[in-house]
């Protein structure tokens, strides 16, 4: 009689172990849409967000668990094309995002 071990090809193993990028971006979106209107309600006579508040007001922090998940988790939305790159207002500045192109930019993003 031969032994039978069951056993996943190296491929299929490695999809069962990670959540996978889906998911990660449906964490992103799902958030992003339960914050959006504290956003836009926190910065309503701001004309500029910065990237600390976009995390923080976004609750980006929630979606891992390590330290710096939020500053990732925002990074990606600019890399994605999601978001417009920050630019700062005057040499040494620190750099920030139009309010109004950001919350467009995530509505259209979150589908809300």
């Amino acid at each position: 009689m031969i032994p039978v071990a069951d056993y996943y090809r190296t491929t299929q193993a490695k999809r069962r172990r990670s959540p996978g990028k889906k998911l990660y971006d449906r964490e992103i979106r799902r958030v992003v849409r339960r914050n959006l209107d504290r956003l836009e309600h926190d910065t309503q006579t701001a004309a500029t967000v910065t990237r600390e508040q976009l995390v923080n007001l976004l609750e980006l922090d929630s979606v891992a668990s390590y330290r710096t998940a939020g500053d990732h988790a925002l990074q990606k939305l600019v890399h994605d094309g999601v978001l417009a790159a920050p630019r700062r207002l005057f040499d040494g500045g620190p750099k920030v995002f139009d309010r109004a192109d950001t919350l467009k930019a995530l509505r259209a993003y979150a589908g809300a």
